[in-house]
């Protein structure tokens, strides 16, 4: 990539060229374009209009939010003596993170107690995935299991234990298959010994 398109809020002229290997390409107004739905309600009334106070806030990721962060949302909170912070993240669901992080604070605001709102919750929509996750890797599980049986049944001793076991095996007269030698098939080639499973089955 040779040029990177972006403007002079998000780089400004002579500070990020270091950053970057690209040539930068700064559009006149800002590189970002966004256009909302035409069902989206008309644009409120200012709320710090009526509450007297802005209103800085931030729902990004909990790791984002460093010692260096802080300091900097400390000093604009000193600045602005009326404002609030609400910072909103899934980390923040756990009460000892927010003690933890509402400390952090307290420690270079004097008043932060009815200025600084720490919320967090885990969205339905990540629950969901979670959920699904966890039910495709129990029925993978369970796939797993039904085919080591199927593969047990299928395959000749010889295909599944190794050279020593076989050895062992007709050693001591017993040709069972066990699902220890079934997971060595899989550690060992899952691939081939599905091929083999499908050859059988056909």
């Amino acid at each position: 990539v040779d040029y990177r398109i972006t403007d002079a809020y998000a780089d400004p002229p002579g500070k990020t060229e270091h950053f970057h290997t690209e040539e930068l390409v700064r559009l006149p107004e800002s590189f970002l374009c966004y256009q909302p739905p035409e069902d989206s309600p008309e644009v409120s009334r200012l709320p710090a209009r009526d509450t007297g106070h802005i209103t800085f806030g931030s729902f990004n990721n909990r790791h984002k939010i460093t010692p260096e962060v802080v300091e900097v949302w400390s000093s604009v909170l000193k600045a602005v003596p009326n404002a609030r912070l609400i910072l909103k993240t899934i980390a923040l669901a756990d009460e000892e993170a927010r003690r933890f992080l509402g400390e952090i604070f307290s420690k270079r605001i004097t008043q932060v107690s009815g200025r600084l709102f720490l919320s967090g919750s885990f969205s339905p929509f990540l629950v969901s995935i979670i959920f699904l996750v966890l039910f495709f890797l129990s029925a993978f599980r369970g796939f797993l299991a039904f085919l080591g049986r199927f593969i047990k049944k299928q395959i000749p001793d010889s295909c599944i234990c190794s050279g020593d076991q076989h050895a062992e095996n007709s050693e001591t007269g017993s040709g069972g298959y066990s699902m220890q030698k079934v997971g060595n098939c899989f550690r060992h080639g899952f691939l081939k010994y599905f091929l083999i499973a499908f050859y059988f089955s056909a």
